[in-house]
């Protein structure tokens, strides 16, 4: 009877999976997003900046219906980016930072016919993969059965199915840094993290944060024995290494730029902030502002973290380097850190956030193992 309900179970997920494929090639949530992708695809293919702007405007903005078109065309720089193929042009190296996305749209829409659906289909594989992650995470501390419904109830939470309906790196993003904590916290071997999460950071820059911060924290935790630094010191080397190609291969703009473009005023072109400073006052000003306009969903997030504080104390863990609660507060500081660095608050940069705070809340308050025996000393080795 056990093994029947588990089998059912599964292929109820799988069924849930099919389904959400369905619904986000039906009701995908479109942005302006794509048409910058799309730009960048077609410049990728040998257009220059004129062709691939009227490719991308008056072409294949034409084929969706005029509530999309109206949508993709509200703001003010939206409008700028429609009219002008220099803003249009300024605007690119904001997407075309994210390197691993855009080749991965230019390998797969040879297949799919069009890089809007290559987009989408990527978004949507992601949150499958993410899925079935998160079912194999939580089938080693409960009932097959009970992580299956578990799985379905985390990823119908909108924020997270809607990761696979967008036109945006973030669900590919989330998928690479999922699956390098999965070998964190099942496998012996710190190199299959890294190599992850060094993806992961091709994908959005930003990502830096991750394998820095678990790095950094293996080494002041090896301290003592050098030899076990080596592993830890070469991943920071190799993340450094990786993001300045990223960046400097794809001509991105610094911090300073993004941010004030992100936060300040969208409709300025890049090149004039250059000659703008960027105060103490502006950065706090935008900070408080962020956290004024989207204080429920940060107080969620805060209650979200606290929760899972709470049911990682019924977890142990044992001959392990990293605990599952440190691997979570480290998780958690990234997210804080990427915040506060760049205050620009939107759900779908916090997608792996919700998956694995809920994830460890069901395993904090249901009926299974609370102990997961794993031997990692190879972690700093």
């Amino acid at each position: 009877m056990k093994k029947l309900l588990n089998i059912f179970s599964i292929v109820l997920l799988l069924c849930f999976i099919g389904g959400a494929f369905i619904s986000s090639v039906n009701n995908p949530e479109y942005n302006t997003d794509l048409l910058f992708y799309t730009g960048i695809y077609y410049q990728n293919q040998g257009d220059d900046i004129v062709k691939a702007h009227s490719r991308v405007y008056d072409y294949k903005l034409m084929t969706f219906p005029d509530e999309v078109q109206a949508q993709l065309t509200s703001t003010e720089m939206e409008k700028r980016c429609r009219d002008s193929a220099s803003y249009f042009d300024e605007i690119l190296p904001f997407c075309k930072v994210k390197l691993l996305y855009n080749l991965s749209v230019q390998w797969l829409t040879p297949l799919s016919g069009s890089p809007i659906l290559s987009m989408l289909y990527i978004s949507i594989l992601s949150y499958s993969l993410i899925s079935l992650l998160l079912f194999f995470l939580l089938r080693k501390f409960i009932h097959t059965w009970l992580a299956s419904i578990i799985t379905i109830c985390i990823c119908s939470f909108t924020p997270i199915q809607d990761s696979g309906k967008i036109f945006t790196p973030d669900a590919l993003s989330a998928l690479l840094i999922f699956s390098g904590l999965m070998f964190l916290v099942f496998e012996k071997s710190f190199w299959f993290t890294m190599i992850f999460w060094l993806a992961a950071i091709m994908t959005r820059p930003e990502n830096i944060l991750f394998p820095i911060m678990f790095a950094t924290f293996l080494i002041w935790k090896t301290r003592n024995e050098i030899k076990r630094t080596i592993s830890p010191v070469t991943v920071v080397v190799l993340s450094f290494a990786v993001y300045l190609f990223t960046t400097r291969v794809t001509g991105s703009y610094g911090w300073k730029i993004t941010f004030q473009h992100s936060l300040i005023n969208t409709a300025t072109l890049p090149s004039e902030w250059k000659n703008i400073p960027l105060t103490i006052a502006t950065y706090f000003t935008a900070l408080l502002r962020e956290i004024i306009n989207h204080k429920t969903g940060i107080l969620f997030l805060v209650f979200l973290f606290m929760l899972s504080f709470f049911s990682l104390k019924n977890i142990q863990t044992e001959k392990r380097n990293i605990s599952l609660l440190e691997i979570y507060l480290l998780l958690s500081g990234v997210f804080a850190l990427k915040f506060f660095v760049h205050p620009f608050f939107d759900e779908r940069f916090f997608i792996l956030f919700y998956v694995i705070s809920f994830a460890f809340i069901s395993i904090g308050i249901l009926p299974g193992r609370k102990t997961i025996i794993h031997d990692t000393d190879s972690l700093s080795s």
